[in-house]
C-alpha cells in the first residue's frame, strides 16, 4: 500500500542518524526510539547497528558500520560507507537531534494509524450479517492501545513505582532534607532542598542578589558532588569565576575579595589573599558546574544540560559528578517563540522549563526580574503580582521567592540626621529577605539571610556579621 508522503521524512531519519555518528552519546537521548520507527529500510539497518554498537560499548563510526553492514545489499544499494559519510556531513544541528528522534516516531505512529485504518476498513468490508464484528472491534482496540503505548513510552507507571527508592531516601537524609542541599540551613529546613522535577523561580528587581543566591547555592553543591548546569545569558564564564572564588573566599580567615577585583589587571592582593585565591582555584577548577554563556530557548537549555550530565555522569570531560541541577539566569533574556504575544512567549518558556525538571527528574532553578510597581511602595515589598511579563510563570512554578535587600533602597535615602543613617544602615547592614510567597508542597514563609553583595557570598543570618557595635543589625 502506498502511504501518504506526510507520513515520513527521509531527511530527519538521515538527521537522527547522522547526530548519532557525530556523538554516541546521543543515543542514550533517543533511547526511545526503535529500528521500526524509521521508514526507510537502509536507515533501519543503520540504526539497528548503531544501536548494537553503541551498546555493547564500541565505537560507531561510518568505519565499523561500513564493516558491520558490508554484507547488506541494500546498504552497498545506497552507497555504503560514502552514504554513512554523507550524512554525518549534512546534520543540522546536534542539539536537535531529540527534536528530529521525536518526528520519526511520531510519524511511526502516524504510519501504524495509517496502516490500522485501512486493515479496518477492508475487515469491515468483508464481514457479512455481523459476524466476527466483536472480535474486530477487539482486536482494533488492541492495535490502537500498543500504537498509543508507544507514544506514551516510559512515563506511565503505577503510582507507587519506584517507592521503595523515595522511602530509602527519605531516611537516609538527616534534617529531613531529601533534596539538593543548598548550604543554607533556613532553605533546607523549611523546603527540605531543592526537589527534583520541581520548578523554583527566584525573582527580583536588578541589585538585590539574585545571582548571588543561586551562584553561592550551585557552589555549595558542586562542591558535596552534585552536577550543575547555569544557563547565563548575562553573565560570562570569567564573570561566574570571579564570584565563585570570592565567594569561597569569604570562608577563609582573610580580608574580603571583592570579585570586580579579580576581573580587572593589575589589582592588588597581599600574600595571604593570594595564597588563598590559588588555593580555592584549585578546588574550583575541580568543580563538576558547566556554565553556557548563549543566549538560549528551552530546548537549548535542554541540550546544554544533557550534555553537562552526560559527560560529568560519566567524568569524560570533568570530574565525575551525579545529575544534580539546572540554574538559568534568566527568564526574559531567553529566547522566545516570535509568533505569541510576549507574556505568554513567557510563559510558554516557565511551562517548558517545568517540563524539563520532570523530564530529568532535577530541580530547575529560574531567575526572573519584576516590574517597576515594586519601587513605587513605601516597603519594596515584592509580590505575585510584580511577575514582569509574568504570563503563567507562578502557574508553572512549584516554588516563588522573593528577594528583597533592604540595604540597597536604605543606601539611596535621604535620612533627616547622620546618625538616624548610621542606624539605619547598621540595622539592615548584608541583611536578605527570602520571601517564599508560593510553596505548592509546604508553607510560605519569609527567611532572613546574610549577603555580602561585593563577594557573592551568601549565608545562614549571624553567619557573615554577627551581631556587634552600637545598633548591631535589626532582628
Amino acid at each position: 500500500m502506498t502511504r501518504p508522503s506526510r507520513l515520513f521524512s527521509l531527511e530527519s531519519e538521515q538527521a537522527v542518524l547522522g547526530a548519532l555518528l557525530f556523538d554516541n552519546a546521543i543515543f542514550f537521548d533517543v533511547a526511545f526510539l526503535k529500528t521500526d520507527h524509521f521508514y526507510d529500510p537502509v536507515h533501519q539497518l543503520i540504526f539497528d547497528a548503531l544501536s548494537r554498537l553503541i551498546r555493547s560499548g564500541q565505537l560507531a563510526s561510518p568505519i565499523t558500520l561500513h564493516t558491520h553492514l558490508s554484507s547488506s545489499e541494500g546498504f552497498k544499494e545506497a552507497g555504503g560507507r560514502h552514504y554513512l559519510e554523507k550524512i554525518l556531513q549534512s546534520v543540522p544541528a546536534i542539539s536537535s537531534a531529540v527534536d528530529y528522534a521525536k518526528v520519526v516516531q511520531s510519524q511511526y505512529q502516524a504510519r501504524a494509524l495509517y496502516q490500522l485504518g485501512a486493515e479496518i476498513t477492508k475487515a469491515a468490508a468483508q464481514t457479512s450479517l455481523g459476524h466476527g464484528v466483536q472480535q474486530q472491534l477487539a482486536e482494533a482496540e488492541r492495535k490502537v492501545a500498543e500504537i498509543a503505548q508507544d507514544a506514551l513510552g516510559d512515563t506511565v507507571k503505577l503510582a507507587a513505582q519506584d517507592s521503595d527508592h523515595w522511602l530509602a531516601d527519605a531516611f537516609s537524609k538527616e534534617a529531613g532534607v531529601v533534596g539538593i542541599e543548598t548550604g543554607l540551613s533556613a532553605i533546607d529546613t523549611l523546603m527540605s532542598g531543592l526537589q527534583r522535577g520541581e520548578l523554583t523561580v527566584i525573582a527580583a528587581r536588578p541589585g538585590m542578589g539574585k545571582s548571588a543566591l543561586v551562584i553561592s547555592i550551585m557552589r555549595h553543591a558542586a562542591l558535596n558532588g552534585i552536577a550543575c548546569h547555569f544557563n547565563s545569558i548575562e553573565m560570562t564564564r570569567r564573570m561566574i569565576w570571579a564570584r565563585l572564588l570570592s565567594d569561597e573566599i569569604r570562608n577563609f580567615n582573610v580580608q574580603r575579595v571583592e570579585y570586580k577585583s579579580l576581573l580587572r589587571r593589575g589589582a592588588y592582593f597581599d600574600d595571604q589573599q593570594r595564597d588563598a585565591l590559588q588555593s580555592v582555584q584549585e578546588v574550583m577548577q575541580r568543580l563538576p558546574l558547566r556554565v553556557d554563556e548563549g543566549k538560549a530557548d528551552v530546548l537549548q537549555v535542554a541540550a546544554g544540560a544533557r550534555q553537562t550530565f552526560r559527560e560529568l555522569a560519566k567524568g569524560s570531560k570533568g570530574p565525575k559528578a551525579k545529575p544534580g541541577l539546572i540554574v538559568v539566569d534568566y527568564l526574559q533574556l531567553m529566547q522566545r517563540d516570535p509568533s505569541l504575544r510576549s507574556d505568554l512567549a513567557v510563559g510558554e518558556n516557565a511551562a517548558g522549563l517545568k517540563a524539563l525538571a520532570k523530564e530529568l527528574e532535577v530541580p530547575v532553578v529560574l531567575l526572573s526580574q519584576l516590574n517597576r510597581q515594586v519601587e513605587n511602595r513605601e516597603d519594596k515589598r515584592p509580590t505575585l503580582a510584580d511577575l514582569r511579563e509574568s504570563g503563567n510563570i507562578e502557574e508553572h512554578a512549584d516554588v516563588v521567592g522573593f528577594l528583597l535587600r533592604p540595604e540597597y533602597y536604605s543606601a539611596r535615602k535621604e535620612f533627616e540626621s547622620n546618625e538616624d543613617r548610621i542606624r539605619e544602615m547598621a540595622d539592615v547592614r548584608g541583611v536578605l529577605r527570602l520571601i517564599i510567597d508560593k510553596f505548592k508542597n509546604g508553607p510560605t514563609d519569609e527567611l532572613v539571610l546574610d549577603v555580602d553583595i561585593a563577594c557573592n557570598a551568601v549565608r545562614d543570618a549571624g553567619v557573615l556579621y554577627p551581631q556587634a557595635g552600637e545598633y548591631g543589625r535589626a532582628a
